[in-house]
């Protein structure tokens, strides 16, 4: 550490030392402030780096406890890692996950951290768990997998909800007539 007499400073305040080349991270008149992205614990005399991730954080400066300030969706005390229910750690923050309600096997839904894809019920699929598979039809949130399987008599295994058909209930009474 350096110091020098700075006459403007000593008229000003009535003390006229300026340090310069400061040790610890730390600058001002007396070395008395830590450097930007730095934070000293209570009674340290050194400065310590505050390691905000660069992309998760919204600058490098901390509190003084160390923990940093997170962009939308993003935790941790550097900002290093995705919220629950969130994923894709980027510059802007982290995605919130989109999955299904109706497809999804966690309720509430949780996605993949790096990626945001879904765990599905066993008979849907997709990123989101928003479509049934090959096969199946009618996504159900009470159905236990998720969709029915088609019924086509061996035809097709391509199938689709429709709303033209409805449940009806027939009834038919036989009267037998003796004919004797």
């Amino acid at each position: 550490m350096r110091c020098e007499f700075n006459q403007t400073l000593y008229d000003l305040t009535g003390h006229g030392g300026y340090c310069l080349d400061c040790d610890g991270n730390t600058e001002g008149a007396h070395c008395e402030f830590c450097k930007i992205g730095f934070y000293r614990r209570e009674n340290d005399v050194r400065c310590i780096d505050c390691q905000c991730n660069p992309i998760g954080s919204e600058n490098i400066q901390c509190d003084p406890f160390g923990r940093c300030k997170c962009k939308p969706g993003v935790t941790g005390d550097k900002c290093d890692r995705c919220e629950p229910y969130h994923y894709e750690l980027s510059i802007v923050g982290c995605k919130m996950c989109n999955c299904n309600l109706v497809g999804s096997l966690d309720n509430p839904p949780i996605c993949d951290p790096r990626d945001g894809s879904c765990r599905c019920k066993a008979n849907v699929e997709g990123q989101n768990c928003d479509r049934p598979k090959p096969g199946f039809f009618n996504l159900d949130k009470e159905h236990v997998h998720g969709a029915m399987p088609c019924f086509c008599y061996s035809h097709s295994s391509i199938c689709n909800s429709s709303s033209d058909y409805f449940v009806y209930n027939l009834t038919a009474k036989y009267i037998s007539q003796d004919k004797s």
